[in-house]
């Protein structure tokens, strides 16, 4: 579990984000659903980085790389997150939280990549797209020098 102390993201501070980050791994659909919401409005906002995005990353990337998420559904939010967190990194890197998001783009594609041997085929699909946007970001990022 990340350490979100003194972090916050776009509700304020992310004490409230360990909730949800524990839901992503149960079986509790209603609580994954409440999760994805959290994820998208708090912690990424419009794919913009926040001050939890890259800690709340690092944690998506550690569960779906040892197969701690039981649920196709929350496999599905979690790489969807990570693809936002691959557009975030292409912001100017001024920009609160987007250094932390640009360097974990190739554990992004890493574990995108181990998600494209999926069972479910929704999973399979997020997965090459989250590969694919991160690859286009890292592209994207070495082209303009940052």
């Amino acid at each position: 579990m990340p350490d979100l102390t003194g972090l916050s993201h776009a509700g304020g501070p992310a004490a409230d984000t360990g909730v949800h980050l524990i839901a992503l791994t149960g079986a509790d659909a209603g609580a994954v659903a409440a999760a994805s919401d959290h994820l998208d409005t708090a912690v990424i906002p419009g794919a913009v980085a926040t001050a939890a995005t890259a800690p709340v990353a690092e944690y998506a990337i550690a569960v779906l790389a040892a197969g701690q998420v039981s649920l196709p559904a929350a496999r599905v939010e979690l790489l969807y997150f990570l693809g936002q967190v691959t557009e975030a990194a292409q912001a100017p890197a001024a920009e609160p939280g987007v250094i932390g998001c640009r360097a974990l783009l190739p554990e992004i594609l890493r574990v995108a990549e181990h998600c494209e041997g999926d069972t479910s085929e929704q999973v399979r699909e997020e997965a090459a797209d989250t590969a694919e946007s991160a690859l286009e970001a890292i592209d994207t990022i070495e082209a303009s020098g940052g």
